[in-house]
C-alpha cells in the first residue's frame, strides 16, 4: 500500500519543483522524520530504505549522501545516476536507460545490481562492492572493462562481451559470464576465485578487441582438455570474431 500511495503522488507531481527536500522525503519517500537528516548542502542522509522504483523517473530528483539501508531506483527511465548516494547498503538501478554507471555510489556494502540497461562500459562503476555485482542483459556491453573491487561474485551473463581487455579488478568470488561471445569462444562459463589471475591473463593473450590469436586459443583448449573444432577459423568467425 505504501508503494501505491507513493506512485500516485509522484505520477501527479513528477517534477518535484513545488516540494522542499523535507517534503520530498516525508511525502514521497514516506520516511519518518526520525529516520533521515538533511545536511547543510541539502543532501539527504537516510537510515531507512529509499524506494524510487517504477515511477517513470528520468533522473533522481534530489541529492543523497549516505543511505544506511538500500537504494532502489529500478524500473524507471534513468539515463544518469546523478544524485545517487555516496554510499549505501545495497543499490539497484536495473531496468533503466543507462549507458554508463557514472555517479554510482563509491562503496556498496552488499549487492549492486544494474541488469537490463544499455551499458557500453563499466569504467565508472563503484570503487568497492562488498557483496555481489550483477551486470546482466546489457546487450550493448562488449568488454569487461571494470576496476571495481568486488567482495562477492561478479555476474556478467547474457551481455555481448567479447574480451577482458581492460579488466583490472579482484573478485572475491567467481566470475560468471555465460551467454556472451567470450564464453562461446572459450567454452567456459565461469572462473573460480582461485583461478582468476591465471585465466584472465590467458584470455588477454587469446583475444584483443575482436581479434583472436588462433595459436593461443588452441593452447587454451589443450591445457583445459577441450576439443578443438574441426574448422576453428570458421567457428571463431561465426561468433563474431576475426582471426589474427
Amino acid at each position: 500500500m505504501k508503494h501505491l500511495k507513493r506512485f500516485t503522488y509522484i505520477k501527479e507531481n513528477n517534477r518535484f519543483n513545488h516540494l522542499t527536500v523535507e517534503e520530498f522525503v516525508e511525502k514521497i519517500l514516506d520516511i519518518p522524520e526520525s529516520e533521515y537528516e538533511i545536511r547543510d548542502d541539502d543532501a539527504i542522509e537516510s537510515f531507512d530504505t529509499v524506494y524510487l522504483d517504477g515511477i517513470n523517473l528520468s533522473e533522481i530528483p534530489f541529492k543523497f549522501s549516505t543511505v544506511f539501508s538500500g537504494f532502489n531506483c529500478n524500473k524507471n527511465k534513468l539515463t544518469t545516476l546523478k544524485n545517487s548516494p555516496n554510499s549505501c547498503a545495497w543499490f539497484d538501478c536495473s531496468d533503466n536507460e543507462l549507458t554508463n554507471l557514472k555517479y554510482s555510489p563509491d562503496e556498496v556494502m552488499e549487492s549492486y545490481v544494474c541488469n537490463y540497461n544499455k551499458l557500453t562500459t563499466l569504467k565508472f562503476g563503484p570503487e568497492i562492492i562488498n557483496g555481489d555485482y550483477y551486470v546482466t542483459n546489457n546487450k550493448t556491453l562488449e568488454t569487461l572493462d571494470t576496476s571495481t573491487e568486488v567482495g562477492g561474485k561478479l555476474i556478467v551473463s547474457d551481455n555481448n562481451i567479447y574480451n577482458f581487455d581492460e579488466f583490472d579488478c579482484k573478485v572475491g568470488g567467481s566470475i560468471n559470464f555465460y551467454g556472451n561471445p567470450i564464453s562461446k569462444l572459450l567454452g567456459l562459463n565461469s572462473i573460480r576465485k582461485e583461478d582468476q589471475d591465471m585465466f584472465v591473463d590467458r584470455i588477454k593473450k587469446i583475444v584483443k578487441g575482436k581479434i583472436v590469436n588462433l595459436n593461443q586459443l588452441k593452447l587454451f583448449y589443450r591445457i583445459n582438455d577441450k576439443e578443438i573444432p574441426n574448422d576453428l577459423e570458421s567457428y571463431v568467425s561465426s561468433i563474431g570474431y576475426f582471426v589474427d
